[in-house]
């Protein structure tokens, strides 16, 4: 009797909710302990890379990253602003050419050319054009169409007013 006392005790006592962890999932913006923390650059590596599921990856998490990045510049804090746009600017110089690269690949074309929609990299739109021509699969042809006009849509607002014909 007391044995089973003890073990459950013991089981209160060192279970991962009494010591301040729990079983909930965490939030998929807060990376997990023991997971690899890839950086930009190892990414941008693996987009530009061989290996056909290291490009997925790449370009699934460089598409999250730029979403992100985005969505900071509306935060209040001016600090967090700055950083948001820092990384963009970085986001444009590395990540937009290595897009652009690879966006001739089916299974990254729709990835990349989200981030280039995301980034609104208009420089990108010729290569987006004629991969659309060239586009059989039915998802990345709807993403290049969509990124296509939104990248129209940023050269119109963009364009000075005095020279609209």
């Amino acid at each position: 009797m007391i044995r089973i006392a003890l073990l459950t005790a013991a089981i209160a006592v060192f279970s991962p909710a009494a010591m301040g962890q729990s079983n909930a999932p965490r939030p998929s913006n807060i990376p997990q302990q023991g997971l690899k923390n890839y950086d930009t650059e190892r990414l941008l590596r693996d987009l530009v890379g061989e290996r056909r599921s290291s490009q997925v990856y790449a370009a699934r998490e460089l598409r999250r990253q730029a979403r992100m990045t985005v969505l900071l510049l509306h935060e209040p804090d001016q600090d967090t602003v700055m950083e948001a746009r820092l990384r963009l600017s970085d986001f444009d110089k590395q990540l937009a050419p290595a897009c652009v690269s690879v966006l001739d690949q089916p299974h990254v074309t729709f990835l990349c050319a989200d981030i280039l929609g995301t980034l609104e990299t208009t420089s990108a739109l010729p290569a987006l054009e004629a991969t659309f021509q060239a586009a059989d699969k039915r998802r990345n042809r709807k993403s290049l169409e969509r990124n296509i006009d939104r990248l129209q849509t940023v050269l119109q607002r963009t364009e000075p007013q005095g020279s609209r014909s």
